[in-house]
């Protein structure tokens, strides 16, 4: 994940970052989003967030959502 400001609470473990780019490791997703909260060391929101597994420089196909929640615990994703 990547960004041009981040704040993070160590002893929280919560946190934001403003217009991070992610991928998931071991796999091609990839996306963008508005901001970025860090909701403790594996839970993860964006607001106004695009996903896709397409190469980068090809959007064949993009999801696009005002929500979206990773839940690495769980490893269940949900999007509005």
């Amino acid at each position: 994940m990547t960004g041009p400001s981040f704040k993070i609470n160590l002893d929280k473990n919560t946190g934001e970052m403003s217009q991070p780019s992610f991928s998931l490791r071991d796999s091609k997703v990839r996306g963008s989003a508005d901001v970025m909260h860090l909701e403790g060391k594996q839970i993860y929101s964006f607001e106004g967030a695009s996903y896709t597994s397409c190469p980068a420089g090809n959007d064949d196909w993009l999801l696009k959502m005002s929500d979206l929640e990773l839940d690495r615990n769980t490893q269940i994703g949900t999007a509005y």
